[in-house]
């Protein structure tokens, strides 16, 4: 038996500090690959579910493992999709677990949200954004000097608690994302935040590599 690829989404609205956690996460994994994403599909109620994809993902990684596995560049072991502002990680989501190429060889392996001061301000104002972002999120990590003072943060904490009240409603299992600032994000937390997501990942390594 042999393992599937992991592929992290990292959303937010600032470019560089997608770019800086992707760059720290790096720091402590080995054998890792940036994909940029920046297409954002139409969505039309009624739609089939070939319509649902994120195209731009499925060829991107489809190309990403034939050149590996052609040996065009070097191996890897896991894949960070950089997703652009505006972009439904949950689109991304369905596209790794509907497409059959893909899910025969990569795995969904969480999303973290970097929360800034725009996106706050936004998910707090807009029921629709704070539900495409936070619905799909495993981990939020809070950008530096975030909130103005102590109420930000619990207001945040609140709007967090309805929208997963919302969200089990549909989903009783949803395991709702940890908080935690930029600085915290060191090699033994994402060793116990991978422990704690709902995938269970054989020790065998994908035939990419053997």
């Amino acid at each position: 038996m042999t393992t599937l690829i992991p592929v992290g989404l990292v959303v937010g609205l600032s470019p560089s500090l997608r770019g800086a956690l992707i760059e720290r996460l790096q720091s402590f994994l080995a054998k890792t690959v940036v994909l940029p994403i920046s297409h954002r599909p139409v969505s039309v109620q009624g739609m089939c579910l070939c319509c649902q994809m994120h195209n731009e993902t499925s060829d991107k990684l489809r190309q990403l493992f034939m050149q590996a596995l052609q040996r065009k560049r070097a191996a890897f072991e896991r894949v960070w999709v950089d997703c652009k502002e505006g972009i439904d990680p949950s689109s991304v989501s369905y596209t790794l677990q509907q497409d059959f190429f893909l899910k025969e060889r990569f795995r969904e392996a969480g999303t973290i949200l970097v929360l800034d001061r725009l996106l706050l301000e936004k998910v707090l104002t807009a029921y629709e954004d704070a539900m495409m972002y936070f619905s799909h999120t495993s981990l939020i990590v809070l950008a530096p000097a975030l909130f103005k003072d102590e109420r930000e943060s619990q207001v945040l904490v609140e709007k967090l608690e309805v929208i997963y009240e919302h969200i089990r409603i549909f989903q009783p299992t949803f395991q709702q994302a940890s908080l935690i600032q930029f600085d915290e994000l060191t090699p033994e937390y994402w060793e116990n935040y991978q422990r704690s997501l709902p995938v269970l990942v054989s020790p065998t390594r994908h035939r990419l590599f053997v």
